[in-house]
Formats: C-alpha cells, structure tokens, sequence
C-alpha cells in the first residue's frame, strides 16, 4: 500500500519553490474545474515551471535541504541500502510532500496529494532511485499520470510520470498529440530527457522539448504497455559545486 502524505494542518515557515516559481495558473480555471487535472495539462504547467525555475544547476538541491551522503546510500549494496533510505531520505521528501503539494495547489490551482515510494519487498536489488510522486488522487498514483521528485545516485529529477498501469492512456496519449505544439510552447527552450529506460547511473541526455518528443510519447503510450516518463535533472558534481560556491560566499 502507497502510503498517503497528508497535508501538514500548520503552515510551512518556508516556501520551498520559491519566489522566482510563480507560473500563473491556466487562464479561466480554477481548482476542481471538470478538465484540471487532465495529463497534458499537468505537463503544461510542469513545462511552464521549467522555463521559469531560474535556478543554476544544483541549487534547487541545497534549496530542499539534500546533502552529499543522500545520494551515496544509492552505492550501498543489499539490505544496508534500504535501511538507510529509509531512515535517511524518506524521511526528507516526506516532509517535502507535506510542503510543496499545498504550494503547487496554491500557486497552480490544482489539486497535488503526495505520496511517498513503497519499497516493500525490494531487499533482494534494492531501489536504484526513490521519489515523492504528486498526483490528482488522495488514494494513490499509479493509477494516474503525476509529478514526481526523485533522488538517485546520479542527481536529483524532476519528472512527469505516466506509467503502464495508469487508468485512459488512449485518452491521455490523444491529448498529448493534440497539444504537442502548446506543451512545446511551455517548455520555452527547456531541454527534457526521457527516463523510460535509463541505468539510473547517468543522467540520460536532454534534448529540446519539440512537438515531436510530445508526438513520440503519445506513440508510446498506444502501444499495449507504454509508459511515459520525462524531465530534466541535476547531477550531484553540479549539486555540490553549486553548495561550495554558496558556502564560499557564506550562504548556509
């Protein structure tokens, strides 16, 4: 069973996207409208929060509060890894859901319910990556297409997710074909990376978000057990460049 963040009943002290994150929320809509929670429209706005995160590489990762030794419990081997994430990074994007789906509701005018990665029964090859997903549903989502923020041994991601499993992948890959043009729009240059299949090892490369990558997502999910998955990332040497420069200059 996934198990469910629920929204924090105090008020965050911090706002953890940001000042310089405040996409406007699509024109006309506001949350709960019939069509928000759609997956190209949820695209759409992750597209709109790339092009105006305005962050240098890796500065998002001491902004959530990650550290060095985050990334290397991915190099543990066996049940040492998975006692580790456990105690040492689940618990950081536990609270990191509990902050950031009320501010994505706020500022994006959607619903977000955060749920944290199950690992049960993972002992024999332990997670090569974890991630707090955020999606339109309080009672799972696999089920659905959602956002996600995951931590690996190569970097921090963040990614629009589509799984096999997920519930009108017809309809949500005619959605994408249909925008492909306007999802481009909002990507505005940002460069994109698929991760459907990478070694979680390497960030995969990047390439600019054109319609066509949008038209070849909407081909993959057609196919009997497609899944989508893209984003872009920051690796950990940018990550720990971008925290000595912030050290240097005396920035906790």
């Amino acid at each position: 069973m996934d198990w469910n963040c629920r929204r924090s009943q105090s008020k965050p002290s911090t706002d953890v996207i940001g000042k310089r994150l405040k996409p406007p929320s699509p024109p006309g809509k506001r949350a709960g409208a019939p069509n928000d929670n759609t997956i190209e429209s949820r695209i759409r706005i992750f597209g709109r929060l790339a092009a105006r995160w305005g962050v240098r590489p890796g500065e998002i990762v001491t902004t959530l509060g990650f550290v060095p030794t985050d990334f290397d419990v991915f190099r543990i081997e066996g049940n040492a890894r998975i006692e580790k994430l456990y105690a040492q990074v689940r618990p950081k994007l536990i609270r990191l859901g509990q902050e950031l789906a009320p501010q994505l509701r706020r500022k994006l005018g959607l619903e977000f319910f955060p749920h944290i990665a199950n690992h049960t029964g993972r002992t024999v090859q332990p997670p090569r990556e974890t991630w707090i997903a955020f999606g339109p549903s309080p009672r799972g989502y696999k089920r659905h297409g959602y956002l996600a923020l995951c931590i690996s041994r190569a970097g921090l991601h963040a990614r629009a997710v589509v799984k096999s499993e997920a519930g009108l992948r017809p309809e949500i890959s005619r959605g994408l074909d249909a925008h492909r043009a306007q999802l481009a729009k909002d990507f505005d240059g940002t460069r994109i990376a698929r991760y459907e299949s990478w070694d979680c090892k390497r960030l995969p490369s990047p390439v600019a978000a054109e319609p066509e990558i949008f038209k070849a997502l909407a081909a993959t999910l057609n196919q009997k057990t497609g899944s989508a998955d893209l984003g872009f990332g920051w690796n950990v040497r940018d990550a720990l460049a971008s925290r000595s420069r912030r050290n240097d200059r005396g920035v906790p």
